[in-house]
């Protein structure tokens, strides 16, 4: 009766040392987690203050996008201007 006794001791060890095991691991992937969403967030607020190289990149896009945008516009406008000129003649 005392070796059964302890063969179960011995699993319930083993059960949790898994146990504890596993909430270590997932312990450590929380903490890398945290790291991460850390380093994003000032990444993020950076950002927003225009603070890093990335927003420099992002300010120059911005220009670029809107300057196309309206060079699109005027380029529609022309051409809908010469239509009309083309047309009256």
């Amino acid at each position: 009766m005392g070796k059964r006794r302890l063969v179960h001791e011995h699993r319930i060890n083993e059960n949790n040392y898994e146990e504890l095991m596993d909430i270590f691991h997932n312990s450590y992937k929380l903490k890398n987690d945290l790291i991460n969403m850390e380093k994003c967030a000032i990444k993020a607020e950076k950002l927003v203050n225009m603070d890093s190289p990335e927003a420099s990149v992002i300010e120059l896009v911005t220009a670029m996008n809107s300057l196309s945008t309206k060079l699109s516009t005027s380029s529609k406008l022309i051409e809908n201007k010469a239509e009309k000129e083309i047309k009256e003649k």
